[in-house]
């Protein structure tokens, strides 16, 4: 990655659990540290290896105080289907975790809609980042409204 690149956050909000979520596209190890610190003092921002995509445990966003968790998506040509599943996997045992919550059997389906909600966030903070590049790509900048004739 390169080392002057633009960390873009997306941030989300679930109604039913009270915690922030954010998507992170491209960031260095730096400015997750300027912007995040771990609720648990003892606990690690440390993006380790070459992971595609990465999740932190409960974080403070700094300007905002608000706590949260946080992914970390990497290398977005290499993001596929199963790899959001897998990140929304251990975001949502985190914030279970965090919350004190134990999934309870009712077919499944609470866990399911909140697995979808977390893989719909990172693929909306994905497609957002795709349309933006695409946009520069097409115009050479912002994009430029259509000439009508």
């Amino acid at each position: 990655m390169e080392k002057n690149k633009k960390m873009i956050i997306h941030e989300f909000y679930s109604d039913i659990f009270p915690i922030q979520f954010w998507v992170l596209i491209n960031p260095s190890q730096e400015q997750i540290d300027d912007v995040f610190e771990p609720k648990d003092r003892d606990a690690s921002n440390e993006i380790i290896g070459n992971w595609k995509a990465c999740v932190s445990e409960i974080n403070i966003k700094k300007d905002t105080d608000k706590y949260g968790i946080w992914v970390a998506l990497l290398e977005l040509d290499k993001i596929t289907p199963g790899v959001l599943a897998h990140e929304a996997c251990h975001i949502t045992d985190t914030i279970y975790t965090h919350l004190g919550a134990k999934l309870i059997d009712l077919g499944g389906e609470p866990h399911a809609y909140f697995m979808e909600w977390v893989v719909r966030c990172m693929d909306e903070a994905i497609t957002d980042n795709k349309k933006e590049k695409m946009n520069k790509l097409k115009c050479g900048g912002k994009k430029k409204p259509p000439i009508k004739k």
